[in-house]
C-alpha cells in the first residue's frame, strides 16, 4: 500500500511540473505576383491613315490635306464717261462723237467684252416737227448677231431702258485697245441743213458690266477663302520641346481658269491649343518674292506645282491642332508690257496644298542633361485590382517590388518615369494628385535588342497604394538626346513591348 502512495506521488509531482502548450498552426510565406501590364507598342499604331501614314520605305510621317479657292470671279465692271451735256441733233448732215470707257480708278484696258445685265438708257427730246427719222448708230457697240448698235427716234421723249445682254464690244482675239465708243447720229427732216432739230441724251443704269473680259486688269484682286484644316493627332505633351523636325513639305496646286498670270499671296498659321503657340508662315520664295500662276490657255486651266520647305519645319514644330490658309489672295500683273488676257464671270483659282513632315529628326538635349524636356503620355494605364489580391496586400504583405521588363527595339534609349496613384487625373506638377513616382532607364535597341528588367523596390506606403480597387499609371519619357538625326519607322520589328508585374512577399498564418 505504501508502494502505490509512493508512486502517485511521484506521478502527481513530475504533472505538476510540466506545462501543456496550445496547439501551433502552421504558417509560411509565399511570393505574390499581380500582373500589372503586358503591352506591345508598335511604330505602326500612330498610323491612322487620317494624318499619320506611311510612305514606301516605312517611314512614318504627318500629313495633311486641305483645300481652298477663290469665289467665282463675277463680272468686270466698267462706268462709261458719257457726255455730261445733251448732243443737239442737225437736221440734214451725219454728226460724229464719242465717249470714253476709259476706267479712271482701275485702269482697265478692254479689247473685247460680252456684256451682261447692263442698261443703256437714251432720251430723244425737243423735237422739232418735220422730223422723219433720227438714227443713232454705235460703231464699237455690236448687237449679238455682230450689227452695230443702233437706237431710231419713234416720236418717244421719254426715257428709253435697252437690255444690253449678250451685245459686246471690241473683236475678240484682237490686241487693240479701246478707249472710246464712237457714235454717229444721222438725221432726216423738212428743216433746213444743220438746223437744231431736237437733242440726245445717253445714261447708263449701273456700269457695263461683261461676263467675258479680254485686255488688262491691272491690280485685278481675287481674294481666297479662308480655310482650317483640323490636325486630329493626339501629340504627348512636350513633344514639341523635346524634338526638332528636320524635314517638312507643303506642296501647293494652283489651278487657275482666269487667263492672266496672278501674283500669290498667302500664309499659313498654325496653333497649338495646348501651349498656346502660335506659327505664321509667309508663302515666299528663298529670296522672299511671291510666286506667280500660270494663266489659263485654250480653255485649260493654268496649272502651277509650289514646294515650300524652307520653315515649314517651324510651323509644324509645335505640333498643331490646325493649320489654317489664311489672307490669301491673288493679284492680276497686267501692264502695258504685258500679253493680253481673258477672264469670265465664273472663272476662279483653286489652291490644293498637303503639308507632309516625315518622322525624321533629331532629339534636343535640354541643359546639359543628355535628356529631352519630358514627354507626358496624355492617356494614363488604368488597373483594377481585385479584392482577393487587395486583401492579400492589405494583410499579409511584408514587402514587395515592381519588376518591369522592356524590349526595345527604336534607335533611341529613354529615361521612364512612371507615376502611381489611386486617382484618375495624375498631374505630376502636383503632388497631390499621386502616391509615389519610380523611374529607370531603357538603353536603345541598336544598344541592347534584347529583353532588359528593372525591379523596382517598393515601400510599405506604396504597397499599400495596391489596396485600392483602381490604380493608375501615369508615364513619362525623357529621350536620350542625340547629335545624329532619328528616322521612327513602322515595320512590324519596331516596337516597345513592356511587361510589368507586382511582386509582394506575403505571410500566411491559417486561422484557428
Amino acid at each position: 500500500m505504501r508502494r502505490v502512495t509512493i508512486l502517485l506521488f511521484t506521478i502527481l509531482v513530475l504533472l505538476s511540473a510540466c506545462k501543456i502548450k496550445s496547439p501551433i498552426m502552421p504558417e509560411w510565406d509565399l511570393t505574390l505576383r499581380v500582373p500589372l501590364m503586358n503591352e506591345r507598342y508598335y511604330a505602326s499604331e500612330l498610323v491612322d491613315s487620317t494624318d499619320i501614314f506611311v510612305d514606301p520605305n516605312d517611314v512614318v510621317y504627318m500629313r495633311n490635306v486641305g483645300q481652298s479657292e477663290t469665289p467665282e470671279l463675277g463680272t468686270i465692271a466698267i462706268q462709261p464717261n458719257f457726255p455730261t451735256q445733251a448732243i443737239p441733233i442737225l437736221s440734214g448732215v451725219e454728226f460724229s462723237g464719242s465717249f470714253s470707257i476709259v476706267d479712271p480708278v482701275n485702269n482697265y484696258q478692254l479689247v473685247y467684252g460680252l456684256l451682261e445685265n447692263s442698261v443703256f438708257q437714251s432720251r430723244f427730246s425737243q423735237m422739232l416737227s418735220g422730223v422723219s427719222s433720227v438714227l443713232v448708230t454705235f460703231v464699237e457697240l455690236r448687237n449679238p448677231d455682230g450689227s452695230p448698235f443702233q437706237i431710231s427716234y419713234s416720236g418717244n421723249e421719254e426715257w428709253q431702258n435697252t437690255n444690253l445682254n449678250f451685245h459686246y464690244i471690241g473683236t475678240s482675239g484682237s490686241s487693240a485697245i479701246i478707249e472710246d465708243i464712237h457714235y454717229t447720229i444721222l438725221t432726216i427732216s423738212n428743216h433746213a441743213t444743220n438746223t437744231v432739230v431736237g437733242q440726245f441724251e445717253l445714261a447708263m443704269d449701273g456700269d457695263l458690266a461683261f461676263s467675258k473680259f479680254e485686255g488688262r486688269l491691272p491690280n485685278f484682286r481675287l481674294d481666297m477663302e479662308d480655310t482650317t484644316s483640323s490636325l486630329d493627332i493626339e501629340y504627348p505633351y512636350g513633344l514639341q520641346e523635346a524634338i526638332q523636325l528636320l524635314e517638312a513639305t507643303i506642296n501647293l496646286t494652283l489651278t487657275s481658269y482666269v487667263g492672266f498670270e496672278t501674283e500669290f499671296h498667302g500664309e499659313f498659321y498654325a496653333i497649338n491649343y495646348a501651349t498656346g503657340d502660335t506659327r505664321i508662315l509667309e508663302l515666299v520664295d528663298a529670296n522672299f518674292q511671291y510666286y506667280m500662276t500660270a494663266p489659263a490657255i485654250g480653255g485649260q486651266p493654268g496649272i502651277t506645282n509650289i514646294i515650300f520647305s524652307n520653315r515649314v519645319n517651324e510651323l509644324l514644330q509645335i505640333m498643331p491642332d490646325y493649320v489654317e490658309l489664311r489672307n490669301s489672295y491673288f493679284l492680276i500683273k497686267s501692264t502695258t508690257n504685258m500679253d493680253i488676257g481673258s477672264v469670265r464671270k465664273a472663272d476662279r483659282i483653286i489652291g490644293d496644298y498637303v503639308i507632309n513632315a516625315p518622322f525624321h529628326f533629331t532629339l534636343v538635349e535640354d541643359q546639359n542633361t543628355g535628356y529631352t524636356k519630358r514627354i507626358i503620355i496624355k492617356e494614363t494605364v488604368d488597373l483594377e485590382i481585385s479584392g482577393e489580391n487587395r486583401n492579400r496586400i492589405r494583410d499579409n504583405a511584408l514587402l514587395a517590388d515592381m519588376a518591369v521588363s522592356v524590349i526595345n527595339t527604336l534607335p533611341v534609349g529613354v529615361k521612364a518615369e512612371l507615376y502611381v496613384g489611386s486617382e484618375p487625373n495624375i498631374d505630376i506638377d502636383d503632388p497631390d494628385t499621386f502616391s509615389f513616382v519610380k523611374s529607370f532607364n531603357v538603353i536603345s535597341g541598336t544598344l541592347a535588342p534584347g529583353n532588359q528588367s528593372i525591379d523596382l523596390s517598393l515601400t510599405k506606403a506604396q504597397i499599400d497604394v495596391f489596396d485600392n480597387p483602381m490604380v493608375y499609371l501615369q508615364w513619362v519619357f525623357y529621350f536620350e538626346a542625340s547629335a545624329e538625326s532619328v528616322t521612327i519607322t513602322a515595320s512590324q520589328a519596331d516596337y516597345i513591348h513592356v511587361q510589368s508585374m507586382l511582386t509582394a512577399r506575403i505571410h500566411v498564418q491559417e486561422s484557428k
